[in-house]
Parts: C-alpha cells; sequence; structure tokens
C-alpha cells in the first residue's frame, strides 16, 4: 500500500535516503565513503556496511528517528512535515528587511548551533562532523542534526574531500559554510570565537595536527621553533588552519614576526594586520 504522497515503503526509504546523502552514502560513524549496501529480503530499511568501521547502519541510523517501529513512509511523512518548520526562517523576502531578518534568526539560534557556525567559520576548507563537534564542543549527534538543519536552510553544505592524517589521505565528508549573502549577513549577528590553540607534547615542537600544513620539503615532525621558527611562522600564519594561525602566533617570539612583517606576501592585506596587531598587544602587556 502506497503513502498519502503515492509512494511505497521502498520508495520511501530511498528517498529519505537521498535526502540524508545526497552525493554519496557515508557511514554515519567514522564518515567514510567505502560503504557496500547489504542485500536483505523482508527488511523495512535499505542496509549498508561499511568497510572501514564495519558498522551496519540505515538512512535513519543516528538520527532522531533511530530506533523508530515506524513504517518508512509515515517517517517520509514526518520528513516532509518538519520542513515546512525549517530550523531557520526563510532567508528570502524583501531586501529591506533582509539585514533585520539575519539578526532576529541569529537571536533566536540556540547555543549548538551557534557553536556549530563558529566551528564552521574556523574551518573554510571544510571539516569532518567530529572534527566541528570537537571545536564546538557539543556531542557529534547533536552536530549531525545541526548540520542538516543549516544545509536544510542553505547555509551550510557537505562534499566528498580528501582529509590528511600525518602522511596518509582518506576520503571523507566535509562541511562548510555557503557564504551566501544570506549566509555572510547571519554570521555577522553572531560573536567571533577564539581559534582553540593546542600545546605540543613536546614543547619547541609543532602540534602533530599541523604537520599536514608543511609540505616544502619539510617534516612537520622534524621542526622545532628552536631552529625553524621563522619557516614555521610563515608555513602556518595565513594558512587557512585558523588553529594553527593562532597557535603559531603565540609561539613564535616578537623578532620573528617583525622579521615575517618585513616579508613579501606578510606586510600587506589581512595577514599584516594580523601580524601588527599581535605585536601590539606584546608591546602592551610588557
Amino acid at each position: 500500500m502506497g503513502s498519502a504522497s503515492g509512494l511505497s515503503d521502498a520508495e520511501a526509504a530511498r528517498r529519505i535516503a537521498d535526502v540524508r546523502w545526497p552525493d554519496k552514502v557515508t557511514c554515519p560513524r567514522c564518515d567514510s565513503l567505502r560503504v557496500s549496501e547489504r542485500k536483505r529480503q523482508g527488511r523495512r530499511w535499505p542496509q549498508w556496511r561499511c568497510r572501514d568501521c564495519r558498522k551496519e547502519f540505515t538512512a535513519i541510523t543516528g538520527t532522531a528517528m533511530h530506533g523508530t517501529r515506524m513504517l518508512p513512509r509515515a517517517v517520509e511523512r514526518q520528513m516532509a512535515k518538519a520542513q515546512e518548520k525549517p530550523y531557520l526562517p526563510p532567508t528570502s523576502g524583501d531586501a529591506g528587511s533582509t539585514g533585520n531578518q539575519s539578526e532576529n534568526t541569529a537571536t533566536r539560534l540556540s547555543a549548538g548551533a551557534k557553536s556549530v557556525l563558529n566551528a564552521l567559520r574556523q574551518r573554510p576548507a571544510g571539516a569532518t562532523c567530529g572534527k566541528i563537534a570537537e571545536i564546538a564542543g557539543i556531542s557529534e549527534r547533536h552536530t549531525h542534526r545541526i548540520l542538516h538543519d543549516l544545509s536544510a536552510a542553505g547555509i551550510a553544505l557537505s562534499r566528498v574531500g580528501v582529509v590528511r592524517d600525518g602522511h596518509r589521505s582518506t576520503t571523507k565528508r566535509l562541511w562548510e559554510l555557503t557564504y551566501t549573502p544570506e549566509c555572510v549577513r547571519l554570521l555577522g549577528h553572531l560573536p567571533r570565537r577564539r581559534a582553540p590553540m593546542s600545546e605540543p607534547p613536546v614543547p619547541g615542537t609543532v602540534p602533530h595536527q599541523f604537520w599536514p600544513l608543511f609540505w616544502s620539503g619539510a617534516e612537520g615532525s622534524e621542526l622545532s621553533l628552536e631552529h625553524d621558527e621563522l619557516h614555521i611562522a610563515g608555513t602556518l600564519i595565513g594558512s587557512a588552519d585558523l588553529s594553527a594561525e593562532a597557535w603559531a602566533l603565540r609561539a613564535v617570539s616578537a623578532e620573528t614576526l617583525e622579521a615575517l612583517a618585513g616579508t613579501r606576501g606578510y606586510d600587506t592585506g589581512d595577514t599584516a594586520k594580523l601580524i601588527r596587531s599581535e605585536l601590539r598587544s606584546r608591546r602592551v602587556a610588557a
């Protein structure tokens, strides 16, 4: 029997899967794309198995409908109703009221949504759901729900990208901001959070999560502030990784910052302003 919308259970389940994974099915546990569908007769929901973490999952695993006994066509109807009341209000409308609308939207955002937006802003090149959850300081499941709500509102989007882990590369689903005019206006009403700054396990060395940023023949694991301070500063300051930039600004000496500020490519623009601001702060503190 079909649903009110004319969908069978199999069609409804497939539609839900297409909404959750518009490009390619991704493991909800580890974000791996190495998944294969399990062909089993008599199951309400199509099932997949991750070849990396070996977890089996369906289109509703890890969602608010996880473990439900509802038929897929009933879940699809619930999703259709939820889309009529999106997490964020529509961003289209009268041009004269757009600014006030963005401000009102920002004030209605939950603390978790604000944290996720700030985490996305700190990762302009994209980040996995797990990394965003770590930066935002909330659970990965909650982050996953917020990201999908932001995606439905046109504020965030997901794509398949390559993630470096030391010297290895793996393909995972990355989330990033759309930076549409509505998205930018919304971000303008949010308080800016300082990027987290990590301390290396050995003083004077580069934190391991920043090693992949060193690509010009230098191994990040072999660098030290004592011998390679200018190279470290030049690589991390001005990079897309705001956490690496924040660490380098605090870790290198004022003499190195002065030398970097006079180097071509670092003497103009936002990077130069950032270096000068750090130097002024140090002078005031002294």
